[in-house]
């Protein structure tokens, strides 16, 4: 097996660990986080590949309760 399949193979697991942080112990810190994205006058995003798509998930906080 190598390193790339064995990481691959444990995404799940990091996921789920993940997941548990952020809606758990680290929701504090994501909920000040989306409060000063939501109060910004300028956010600028940039990046490419998954952090591109991290910053579009990101951006997502600002506009939440606009609508």
């Amino acid at each position: 097996m190598t390193k790339f399949y064995s990481d691959i193979l444990q995404e799940p697991t990091e996921l789920l660990k993940t997941l548990n942080f952020t809606l758990g112990e680290g929701k504090p810190s994501v909920d000040q986080a989306a409060r000063i994205l939501r109060e910004a006058t300028n956010v600028y995003l940039v990046g490419i590949g998954s952090s591109w798509n991290a910053g579009l998930a990101v951006m997502s906080f600002r506009w939440e309760t606009e609508s």
